[in-house]
């Protein structure tokens, strides 16, 4: 008898297959952007993981909880999302954004 586990990997599988898929058919002189959005323990790490790993060329992977500016930054990440990152790749240019330190609950690294 499969296991709830099999149940939600071969769900993570089927996701991974049908945005490769739509990925395949985009035209690769504009880069593809893939957002991944779900509730916390809903397998978006692992999904992004096996679309990084899968995905034809250079990718790019970002993590919103690298963005997030602490505890109550969900408004300001989606906006620093959008301004560094989304715009920037839209116009062609190289994005640039500033990662969240948890651990000192500062600005970290500057990421491209």
């Amino acid at each position: 008898m499969p296991s709830s586990a099999d149940g939600f990997d071969a769900a993570l599988e089927r996701a991974a297959a049908a945005v490769l898929d739509a990925g395949s058919r985009l035209d690769s002189s504009t880069p593809a952007i893939v957002l991944i959005d779900g509730r916390s323990g809903a397998g978006k790490s692992t999904l992004a993981t096996q679309l990084r790993d899968r995905w034809p060329g250079e990718v790019q992977l970002v993590a919103l909880d690298d963005i997030y500016p602490g505890w109550d930054g969900l408004g300001a990440g989606a906006d620093m999302l959008a301004t560094a990152i989304l715009d920037p790749l839209a116009a062609g240019r190289e994005a640039h954004w500033r990662r969240w330190d948890w651990a000192a609950d500062a600005p970290g690294a500057l990421m491209t």
